[in-house]
């Protein structure tokens, strides 16, 4: 069965300044065998979305006043991840798989 949390997930803002702070972002959290659900609002400090970027270890939230950065604390798939945007919710599906330093998933 999978395992449901609703809570925190960790954020890092960095705006325009230059200027990091680590905060919580409300968020619901789905982990299945094979994929990590993520569940949030757009965070407002990052302005106007512009974009998600997915890493092999963190999901960077782009918008024109700053980037705030997601670290679940395991590794996933990039090229088998994707994200969606509902009336300002964030959906993103991390498929997790083992990676190496360039992102290429490991045979």
């Amino acid at each position: 069965m999978p395992e449901t949390g609703t809570g925190s997930c960790h954020k890092q803002i960095g705006l325009s300044s230059h200027s990091w702070d680590t905060v919580a972002m409300p968020c619901e959290t789905i982990e299945s065998g094979r994929c990590l659900y993520l569940t949030a609002r757009l965070p407002r400090e990052i302005g106007n979305f512009s974009g998600v970027r997915i890493t092999p270890g963190a999901v960077h939230i782009q918008g024109d006043c700053g980037t705030a950065t997601i670290v679940p604390g395991t590794s996933f798939d990039t090229a088998q991840s994707y994200y969606g945007v509902n009336t300002g919710i964030l959906n993103i599906t991390l498929k997790k798989g083992l990676t190496d330093k360039a992102g290429t998933p490991a045979p």
